[in-house]
């Protein structure tokens, strides 16, 4: 079996001494190559702590996470930062877009970062893909917040990475454009033959993945496909993590 991500007994606490929390303990999670997953639990339980270790934006305590093959753990922050421009999109609720680039620059700026010349069919594509043509030339403080959700991933797919990472995308959204992007997310895992995983604590967003991991004390409690069914994601989830 081919894996995108694989995380082993990862740990990760916060805060030092009697402070000390520890968010994360024993968490093993895969995701298989080209799968679309969720992974759901309440507010606080961890699960962008987790997106942000998998993005090598921060490093365990222990365990291992390797994305492609590759294991970043360990990785300095410098070999993180080209790692994650290279082999991994991330997609952040607050788009985390420069205000002071336009929507096509603000795409291509993975590839800029790395000092490569921006392919401009696969700019060209991924406007077209995700209805951004007109706004290619609009600053982020001009468009919607669909639109902007929409420009953050067509820069996550940029490089052509295998893993794509969204934390809580739709958070920021109406729940029409909630509910757009759901739709987009599952077109895009088709036709870009990548995997995703997303986080959430909504089950009608967790439903449009193919398969949701519920998260409880620190480490997985149980997985189950999702059947494109919110209510049955819902129920399952009260189940596990009552």
């Amino acid at each position: 079996m081919d894996y995108a991500l694989e995380a082993r007994n990862v740990a990760h606490s916060y805060g030092r001494g009697a402070q000390r929390v520890r968010v994360l303990d024993g968490f093993s999670l895969s995701v298989e190559t080209g799968a679309f997953d969720a992974l759901m639990g309440p507010s606080g339980s961890g699960k962008s702590t987790f997106l942000h270790l998998a993005a090598g934006l921060i490093a365990p305590d222990s365990g291992s996470i390797r994305v492609g093959g590759t294991e970043i753990a360990g990785l300095s922050d410098s070999a993180a930062a080209k790692f994650r421009r290279r082999r991994t999109g991330v997609v952040f609720q607050d788009f985390n877009l420069l205000e002071s680039l336009t929507v096509a620059e603000n795409i291509v700026l993975p590839a800029k970062l790395d000092g490569v010349r921006p392919d401009r069919a696969r700019l060209d594509e991924l406007l077209s893909a995700l209805g951004l043509e007109k706004l290619r030339d609009k600053r982020p403080g001009s468009i919607s917040g669909g639109e902007r959700q929409r420009a953050a991933i067509a820069r996550a797919l940029f490089r052509k990475p295998g893993l794509i990472l969204a934390d809580e995308p739709t958070g920021n959204l109406d729940s029409a454009a909630a509910r757009s992007l759901c739709a987009l997310l599952s077109d895009l895992n088709k036709s870009e033959n990548c995997a995703i995983l997303l986080v959430t604590h909504d089950p009608i967003v967790a439903a449009s993945a193919g398969k949701v991991h519920f998260l409880k004390d620190g480490k997985i409690a149980g997985t189950r496909p999702t059947g494109g069914d919110p209510d049955a994601v819902a129920r399952a989830y009260m189940e596990t993590c009552k």
